[in-house]
């Protein structure tokens, strides 16, 4: 329980200091904060698969999350940051070549059958091909918008991002559509818009991305069906499971100390390698999946505990912690576009796989060093 009301009071904390930076990020913990109140308090399994659901796993589990969140607490500075001067620069090509390499990246990032051609979403994923390009298309699209410095320029990102969620909702994605409109919203929006119209749009958006997780499911069900039932916790039951799991395999001696060393090697060398040609210890959340299920993904505080005990919960919360921060007291460029890419893809690097925190983020800012200096050379 009080881990919940942490982060619930976080959250609360975030949205009235007019941090959405602070906000964003609790909201999406806030799920999974939530998961070992039905075990606890009703005696229900947090997942339907049990194997790894034990009374060691369920309190570890929790308890790290718990530690996580203290720390951060403790860091953190709670601050208003919706009054700082919205962040543009006027480089028309490097606006021209950033929204060239959007529409690249969001046609050829995602191919085969929408989720209507094929009737649900695995389904499409079996029929069309997908790539890391789509996902990696938010880059270009949100750099965009910091060279957007007039009204028409504008526009034009906004029918990019239209086209862009179109298309990913069409086949059945919704996290990158969910982390390109975060970023969106971070560069721009959150200094513009009311804490009303903030709620508002976060509320409406949250109950069309659940409903459409749903449909995507089966897109012959009707909406008016008793069949069509809402699930508003998402697969956080998954990723709390999911966790458990990867402490479950500590239990039994599969990740011994030698072990958790070498994936903590394999981490940080799939920052720079494919996870496909690194060993299979590289991704814990499907290390040794066939043998114990998993629906995917996992807790990074707790992939962090297996890279280094409780004192690799601490760095992780130090550096996120810190990078909060850092948008806080200077106007550098390269912090905050970190930070904007730092929180957008919480719902990945959270839930899913810590690697986002470098791999993404710093692609991101690798981008921009791009855009900032090759353009210089090309009118030379």
């Amino acid at each position: 329980m009080s881990v919940f009301l942490l982060t619930l009071f976080m959250l609360i904390k975030g949205m009235v200091k007019r941090n959405y930076y602070l906000a964003v990020l609790f909201f999406f913990i806030l799920d999974y904060s939530f998961q070992p109140i039905r075990y606890y308090w009703y005696g229900e399994h947090i997942n339907v698969r049990t194997v790894c659901e034990t009374p060691d796993t369920v309190y570890l589990t929790t308890l790290i999350l718990f530690l996580f969140l203290i720390c951060l607490f403790s860091i953190i500075k709670w601050v208003d940051v919706s009054q700082r001067t919205l962040f543009t620069e006027r480089k028309p090509l490097s606006f021209l070549l950033c929204i060239a390499l959007s529409l690249l990246c969001i046609t050829f990032g995602a191919t085969g059958s929408t989720i209507f051609a094929s009737g649900s979403y695995s389904d499409s994923l079996q029929e069309g091909g997908r790539s890391s390009l789509f996902a990696y298309g938010i880059i270009p699209v949100t750099l965009s918008l910091l060279y957007a410095d007039t009204k028409r320029k504008r526009q034009a990102v906004y029918l990019v991002v239209a086209y862009f969620v179109v298309k990913n909702l069409l086949y059945g994605g919704r996290v990158e559509s969910l982390q390109l409109l975060l970023c969106i919203f971070l560069v721009r929006f959150q200094y513009i818009w009311s804490m009303k119209r903030v709620l508002l749009i976060g509320l409406v958006g949250y109950v069309f991305l659940t409903a459409w997780g749903t449909f995507r499911g089966d897109t012959t069900m009707s909406l008016y069906s008793d069949a069509f039932k809402l699930d508003f916790g998402g697969n956080a039951s998954d990723v709390y499971y999911a966790s458990m799991r990867v402490l479950y395999l500590i239990d039994i001696g599969v990740l011994d100390m030698y072990h958790r060393a070498l994936s903590l090697v394999y981490f940080v060398a799939a920052t720079i390698i494919p996870f496909g040609w690194l060993p299979p210890l590289a991704n814990l959340s499907s290390f040794m999946g066939s043998t114990y299920s998993t629906g995917g993904g996992g807790l990074a505080p707790v992939f962090f505990f297996v890279f280094g005990g409780y004192m690799g919960v601490v760095v992780l919360s130090w550096f996120v912690g810190k990078s909060l921060n850092a948008v806080i007291k200077g106007q550098s460029p390269y912090v905050f576009i970190y930070t904007v890419f730092l929180v957008a893809t919480a719902p990945r690097w959270f839930a899913y796989y810590p690697i986002q925190i470098i791999k993404f983020c710093v692609m991101g800012l690798l981008f921009y060093y791009i855009m900032e200096h090759l353009p210089k050379r090309l009118i030379r």
